[in-house]
């Protein structure tokens, strides 16, 4: 039983928070941000520095550093760079697919569903389902703050036995799903897992989870149909940028 402070604690606000900033980043807004930098900027070098010899070069200075956000912006959701970010995001190595399975139930201890919330839902039970019912694992366990009681509630209207399905609703993120699944089912001796997730979320979710000693089959869910494509561009470079930041602190197995 996960420690009952780990699931009182509140939500995370700074993740919150770079959700928000990250979202007007990557719009049209991200235009208004340059313009008050340079406005802001120019204000401050007017005051301090309009009687500077060469100032037209602190003009320069300043309409090159206002530009650097809407340049940035215009890169990273540019054509190019998002299929370059999903290439690596898709980057599974190929013992760690599905295609590789057998259909032994010894082969793996559990199947392990991350929670992203309620559209995400769906594909995910359909998957881990699937796999349950062609003996691909004898367990169903779902990892997620606001998904685990609900996609255990799917998964019994879909007649899978209760005695097969297992959770822990008190992880916020990534790290936290590997994290607390870890101290629910290591003490079990469950080990091997198949993991369902998203495609875009699966690298780094597999590579957290294998930090956290577990040996993991990547099992991707789909993304909805009704996923906008400009939600969907914004989920790759969202991953992309998560995966990069996992890697520097150290979280990736």
């Amino acid at each position: 039983m996960l420690d009952p402070k780990l699931c009182t604690s509140p939500n995370l606000v700074w993740s919150s928070l770079a959700r928000q900033v990250f979202d007007i980043f990557v719009t049209p807004k991200v235009a208004l941000i340059s313009g008050g930098i340079f406005v802001g900027l120019l204000t401050i070098a007017y005051l301090r520095f309009r009687h500077f010899e060469n100032f037209y070069r602190v003009l320069i200075l300043i309409t090159v550093i206002s530009l650097l956000p809407l340049i940035l912006s215009l890169v990273v959701t540019s054509t190019p760079f998002l299929e370059f970010a999903n290439a690596q995001l898709m980057n599974f190595s190929p013992e760690a697919t599905l295609n590789n399975l057998g259909n032994s139930l010894d082969k793996n201890d559990a199947i392990v569903i991350l929670g992203r919330g309620e559209a995400m839902r769906e594909s995910r039970v359909k998957v881990a389902s699937d796999l349950w019912r062609s003996q691909q694992a004898p367990k169903i366990f779902a990892s997620g703050r606001g998904d685990a009681q609900e996609m255990q509630d799917m998964l019994k209207a879909i007649a899978i036995p209760v005695r097969d399905l297992s959770g822990e609703d008190c992880s916020r993120t990534t790290a936290e799903n590997a994290e607390f699944t870890g101290l629910l089912l290591k003490p079990q001796g469950i080990n091997k897992i198949l993991l369902v997730t998203d495609p875009p979320h699966m690298l780094r979710s597999l590579l957290t989870f294998r930090r956290y000693g577990f040996e993991v089959t990547a099992a991707p869910s789909l993304l909805p149909a009704t996923l906008s494509d400009r939600d969907r561009k914004l989920l790759i470079l969202r991953e992309f940028i998560a995966l990069i930041t996992y890697k520097i602190l150290g979280r990736l197995g």
